[in-house]
């Protein structure tokens, strides 16, 4: 949902286009292709999510020009769906296993098929609409090649350049499964502004902060 969310403000997602018939079927190919979903309830998943009024109340979402109003909307969508989406779930575990403590393997958790289409079919509409789009798949390129880059340089250049707490992993550090473990614990913790600084800093330098 927060996906749907970023990708409506953004301008790339209308979701008026849940009622094409020919978004919609090709929305519906992307959900059972990559989320498995169940082909039958889709048919009407897409016509559930436009009658509700959280989702009508959004889909003349104008990013330039949106009012105060239309953003609280925005988020009124994202809440009540997450909120629609958890409580079918516990509602659908609890009908089955009832309503005692439901510890550790003591249940599965139950989802029912339409909402799990509904979740597979927004699911969708951030892959066709956002995460597919050629802008964005260069710069992810990007991103990949840049921690590509960082985590061979703190590779070779540790623990110089490894936080204290991971400069000790390394030293505790077995063998060099151990050590690549290490590096990119390192470089997972941090964050994107954090990444491209530290890039900067290591790898355009040739490992060395202090040169120019």
């Amino acid at each position: 949902m927060h996906d749907v969310e970023d990708g409506i403000l953004a301008g790339r997602i209308d979701l008026a286009a849940l009622g094409s018939p020919a978004e919609r079927h090709a929305l519906a190919t992307l959900a059972v292709k990559h989320f498995g979903a169940d082909e039958d309830a889709l048919a009407s998943a897409g016509e559930g999510l436009l009658a509700l009024p959280v989702v009508a109340a959004v889909r003349d979402f104008a990013p330039a020009t949106a009012a105060t109003a239309a953003h609280v909307a925005l988020k009124r969508l994202t809440s009540e769906l997450v909120g629609r989406f958890v409580h079918a779930a516990t509602d659908a575990t609890r009908d089955r296993y009832g309503n005692g403590p439901l510890a550790r393997y003591t249940a599965d958790l139950v989802v029912p098929s339409q909402a799990a289409a509904e979740v597979a079919l927004l699911k969708a509409v951030a892959l066709r609409y956002v995460m597919s789009d050629p802008g964005h798949l260069a710069v992810q390129a990007r991103q990949r090649e840049l921690l590509t880059e960082l985590a061979g340089t703190l590779l070779a250049t540790a623990p110089g350049h490894l936080d204290p707490v991971f400069a000790e992993a390394w030293a505790d550090a077995a063998d060099d499964a151990a050590r690549m473990r290490v590096v990119l614990d390192q470089v997972a913790i941090l964050t994107d502004q954090q990444a491209v600084a530290r890039h900067a800093a290591l790898v355009r330098s040739g490992g060395n902060p202090g040169s120019p």
